[in-house]
């Protein structure tokens, strides 16, 4: 099934009108031991589709007027050889949008890992990758044992992975095209 998704999990069990905060990544070694994680681990794991994602890398810049170094912050758009589809494993949630439970909203969270290969000379963590070999294994059902899933994340995940810089228009999140996806030619 394909459907919409909040991104930022709100579990079956919030009772507060506001959601949750930090809940758009799950962090893989806190997912089978946090309330929040848990039972989406066990009972509702999903995948998110992308073409990639952004981060910052701190970076040192003269500047010109003072010849003073500056620290900046780089973007970097991270994506799969070849720009090809990503799935990140996720995790998911749903709740009832209106009383009569004729409607429900999801929402979701990407699981994220130990930076591994090319991303880490970038950042410290990313998203957990699945290769389409093991797709249906991450959306089983019938899988209910958490340490299997993880492990099926740990070990099957994709680090090979290719990086360039951005604009940083990125750093606004009402900009948008795709020129947000081209290399940009004057990195700090």
């Amino acid at each position: 099934m394909l459907d919409a998704a909040r991104w930022g999990l709100i579990p079956l069990w919030w009772d507060k009108p506001k959601p949750p905060n930090f809940t758009f990544n799950t962090r893989m070694e806190e997912a089978a031991t946090k309330p929040m994680w848990r039972e989406p681990l066990k009972n509702s794991r999903c995948l998110v589709p992308a073409l990639g994602w952004y981060e910052w890398k701190e970076m040192q810049q003269v500047d010109l007027a003072t010849g003073e170094i500056k620290k900046v912050k780089q973007p970097y758009f991270i994506h799969l050889p070849e720009r090809r589809i990503i799935a990140f494993a996720g995790l998911m949630s749903m709740r009832w949008a209106n009383p009569e439970k004729t409607s429900v909203d999801y929402s979701c969270s990407i699981l994220t890992k130990e930076a591994e290969g090319p991303a880490a000379e970038i950042h410290n963590r990313m998203p957990v990758i699945l290769p389409k070999t093991v797709h249906d294994a991450w959306l089983d059902p019938k899988q209910l044992d958490v340490s299997k899933s993880l492990k099926l994340a740990r070990e099957m995940n994709v680090v090979r992975v290719e990086y360039f810089p951005v604009s940083s228009r990125v750093n606004y999140s009402r900009n948008e095209g795709v020129e947000l996806l081209e290399p940009f030619p004057n990195p700090a």
